[in-house]
């Protein structure tokens, strides 16, 4: 009897975890919940992912057996497996999930794709096992379908698991921008060769990859470097937001006239008020509309939202269905004219040649500030925080889809830490940090 209350138990948690989980990446995406809202969402899930973790290996068993039918159940599961640091098993969760063939509609309505979910999962739970299993694991490369994941984990989490990462690399993976990624996260000197080599790459995605990794070096040398080998290149926008002084403005330009949201997302992360204009233009550009929004929030720390209606499913039909039948979304506004008259009525001056926060001279108490609004989302919050370590040499646990609870404690500590900086930036400057520095 006790069993089967325990599978019972088990079950519940799990798809009350999935569904909390789901709930929570669909209220993450539109702005409407500020992280003091979501800190209650967080409680719950994790409440119920308590219950899983206290059943031990029984509660494991559970969750390798049980058949998973979706985003939620993925993630409730393999954070289980990693918090028992059961790598069996989840390699066994893994393979299933990989497999899995989750219905379009399901994946329109903003669930979690099952891939995102198992590297979620596990980028958001400590493992429980030896290291040395993960290690091994990446290794293997992309002979592994969890390794993916584990190397998205390993630098969410900063493990000590460098040189793994780098002979994995060098095996070969099916997508090695998130491998270039975690390299950079962890610091691992010696992949500095195969991040240089890596800025050569054709895939846009694995050259930035590299460019981010190469800007958390804190080396002067290497940023002047980069620097000048940056014009032309689909890296240049990385280097040009973190490291990029008052020319950086006109070259970041260009790269938004080419239709490069990446560089959209840059020019509001360099904050040059020289860059306004270029923004409030690509308002109008199909593609770069959201980047646009988010940067010119981020610089002015103005909000002007817009109601939209979005169809639930994906399907032609769904499209045509009444207003009412629709799910309504808040998000900034993705139109032009909103904006200027926004600019306009806060009578908001945001000169060239300076970079900007949230209307203020930038700095990196604003650069904090900014991480409290509900409005800056995914992209543009894990950019901030890569700015807070690369401009400012501010090295803090802090990720943009953590527990909201963690992330509110982690930005009151370094609230009330920057007030005792021995070396303040400049507000306002484009400088770089980083060991031994650079104006």
């Amino acid at each position: 009897m006790a069993i089967r209350f325990n599978q019972e138990l088990f079950e519940e948690s799990l798809e009350e975890a999935g569904t909390l989980f789901v709930r929570r990446c669909q209220d993450l995406d539109p702005p409407e919940l500020g992280l003091s809202q979501v800190r209650s969402l967080d409680d719950r899930l994790d409440a119920h992912l308590d219950l899983l973790f206290f059943g031990g290996k029984d509660a494991a068993d559970f969750c390798r057996a049980v058949p998973l039918d979706g985003g939620g159940a993925v993630y409730a599961a393999t954070r289980t497996l990693a918090h028992a640091g059961n790598m069996a098993a989840l390699r066994v969760t893994a393979n299933e999930a990989l497999a899995l063939n989750v219905d379009p509609n399901r994946l329109a309505a903003r669930e979690p794709s099952p891939a995102e979910a198992l590297r979620t999962a596990l980028a958001h739970e400590p493992w429980g096992g030896d290291l040395g299993d993960v290690q091994a694991t990446l290794v293997a490369g992309g002979a592994a379908p969890e390794a993916e994941a584990l190397a998205y984990a390993a630098g969410y989490q900063r493990w000590d698991v460098g040189p793994a990462l780098l002979a994995g690399l060098r095996q070969g993976v099916p997508t090695p921008a998130t491998w270039l990624w975690a390299l950079g996260q962890i610091g691992e000197a010696p992949a500095r060769d195969a991040l240089i080599e890596a800025l050569g790459a054709s895939e846009a995605p694995v050259a930035r990859a590299a460019a981010l990794a190469l800007c958390r070096t804190e080396d002067p040398q290497l940023a002047h470097w980069l620097l000048a080998q940056a014009l032309n290149q689909a890296w240049a926008p990385v280097v040009l937001a973190f490291l990029g002084g008052p020319r950086a403005a006109s070259l970041l330009a260009k790269h938004i006239e080419t239709g490069d949201a990446f560089a959209t997302f840059a020019a509001g992360l360099l904050g040059d008020g020289a860059l306004v204009p270029t923004l409030l233009r690509a308002l109008t550009i199909e593609g770069l509309a959201p980047a646009a929004a988010q940067a010119l929030h981020l610089m002015s720390g103005i909000g002007p939202v817009e109601h939209v209606i979005e169809p639930p499913n994906a399907d032609e039909a769904s499209r045509e269905r009444a207003p009412s039948d629709a799910d309504p979304l808040w998000r900034l506004s993705q139109d032009e004219a909103p904006w200027t008259e926004a600019l306009a009525r806060a009578r908001l001056v945001l000169a060239p040649a300076t970079r900007y926060r949230m209307g203020k001279i930038a700095s990196p108490e604003e650069s904090l500030s900014a991480l409290y609004s509900q409005h800056l989302r995914g992209q543009m919050r894990a950019l901030l925080i890569d700015e807070l370590f690369v401009r400012y040499g501010l090295g803090v646990h802090l990720r943009a889809d953590q527990h909201a609870g963690r992330q509110l404690r982690v930005l009151e500590k370094l609230e009330g830490f920057l007030p005792q900086m021995a070396t303040k930036p400049v507000p306002g400057a484009f400088s770089f940090q980083g060991r031994g520095g650079f104006a």
